[in-house]
């Protein structure tokens, strides 16, 4: 993945984030960039936002979609397997 497309990922995540928690926060903490960075590496982009859509609570920080990412990435995983 190219640093653009790193860029991109990122922006995506967050601006999912912002629109579902109803944050106004301008950045991410170091704690939800690692997390952002760490989902880019294992989960494609599209199954981060599935998540982040299908929770059903509004969380304050990302780490509160943690658990609907790592759902998320399960079926997939399943899918392509």
């Amino acid at each position: 993945m190219t640093q653009a497309q790193r860029s991109e990922y990122a922006q995506a995540v967050w601006d999912a984030f912002l629109e579902h928690s109803g944050s106004t926060r301008l950045m991410a903490s170091p704690l939800e960039f690692d997390l952002i960075r760490r989902w880019m590496d294992e989960v494609p982009l599209r199954v981060v936002l599935r998540g982040i859509w299908d929770c059903t609570g509004r969380g304050k920080t990302l780490a509160y979609y943690s658990d609907p990412v790592r759902e998320a990435a399960q079926h997939w995983h399943e899918a392509t397997a």
